[in-house]
Parts: C-alpha cells; structure tokens; sequence
C-alpha cells in the first residue's frame, strides 16, 4: 500500500496524484506502516492531495516522531525549531533534531550545528558545531559546506585558514547556495584565501544577489 502511494505520489509508473497518493498513505497508515505516518503529516503539512491543515500534520508528525521515525523525528523537531503550531521551544527543538541526526538525517544534523554554533537550547559549542557541519558537508550539505569555510575563516574550533575557508566557500557555492556566493565575494576583494581580483569578488557579489541574499 505505501509504495503505491509513493508511485502516486512522484508519478513511477503512473501520472502523479496526489489525492491517490493521500488515500494509499492512509491505507498504509491504517495497518500501522510508519513512514506512511509522517507521509500523512507532509500531505497535511504541504495541503498535497488534502486542504492544507498544520494542526492536523502536527498530530501525524508527532506520531511518526513518537514510534522513532527518523522523518518525524525531523518533521516534529522542526515545529519547536521554527515555532509553528507550537511555541519555539530550542532545547525540544535540538533533543529531537540529534535524534533524527544519529539516525542518519542531513537537515537535521545540520540544524544541530546551527543551535551549537549559535546557542540555541544549547550553550555555545564551537567544537560540536563544527563535528556536525562536518558530518553534513561530506553528504553534500551546502549550507554546512558554507558553516565550515566561516569556521575556518574566523578560527571557530580550529585554526584560522583563510585558503580552508576559500574552498569550502568554493564548494558550497558550487552547489548553489547564496550565504557562499556572498562570502566568496569577500574572498576576492579582501585577498583572503585567494589573490584579490575585484572582478571576481562582482561576479559573486552579483550571483548571491540575484538568489536574494542582502
């Protein structure tokens, strides 16, 4: 039943339906399928195949959170790290989150380095945040990606090197992200890490502007 939902659901073998899609994920969940649970919470979440209803994704992402469920751990955690439904609430936020992360979640182990990096639920922790941006670069994570060439550039947890921080500006902004644009702009026109070349330092001032960065 739950991978006839999801071929409704990103149209494999079928043209995508959503309401299809939500009336499987519900089927599914009857007999106790647990990742149809949290599916539940996104069609709820995101009003896919459903009227949209965060009260009602909330139930559904507790649920799935509540029977270990690496997605609801990351879904519910995420309530308490943005505040929706519910209060913000960071220390809730980060228990849940390190839940999801140990299970193996990217977002969320990236989310867990913000709130050491920042203090939020957690006293600052430069070391741990810099363990966990590390353990989401190495699958990719732009923003980490970024979070560690800061590391490096402002010597948070490890020794200030303005070339370690150039690359891996480089690389997050490979992957598009615009916090990395922004900031390898400031690698070319303050010579950090790179020879200063003001054209270049444009070029990526101008790229992270146009994806909105201010």
């Amino acid at each position: 039943m739950y991978n006839y939902a999801l071929a409704y659901h990103y149209g494999i073998g079928i043209n995508k339906n959503m309401e299809e899609a939500y009336k499987w994920y519900l089927k599914a969940y009857k007999k106790g399928h647990v990742d149809a649970t949290n599916a539940l919470g996104n069609c709820y979440y995101y009003g896919e195949g459903v009227t949209k209803d965060l009260k009602k994704a909330f139930v559904y992402h507790k649920e799935a959170a509540e029977k270990d469920n690496m997605y609801g751990l990351y879904n519910f955690g995420c309530y308490y790290y943005y505040g929706e439904v519910v209060n913000k609430d960071y220390p809730k936020a980060v228990e849940l989150l390190s839940k999801a992360s140990e299970k193996g979640h990217i977002e969320s182990t990236y989310l867990v380095g913000v709130c050491y990096r920042y203090g939020r639920g957690v006293n600052i922790d430069h070391q741990k945040a810099f363990e966990y941006f590390k353990k989401a670069a190495e699958k990719n994570h732009s923003d980490a990606l970024n979070e560690l060439g800061l590391s490096y550039k402002d010597g948070l947890a490890v020794t200030r090197n303005f070339k370690m921080a150039y690359e891996y500006f480089n690389k997050s902004a490979t992957l598009n992200n615009k916090y990395a644009h922004a900031n390898l702009g400031d690698c070319y026109y303050y010579g950090e890490g790179v020879e200063t070349n003001y054209d270049s330092a444009a070029y990526h001032y101008n790229i992270a502007a146009e994806k909105g960065h201010v």
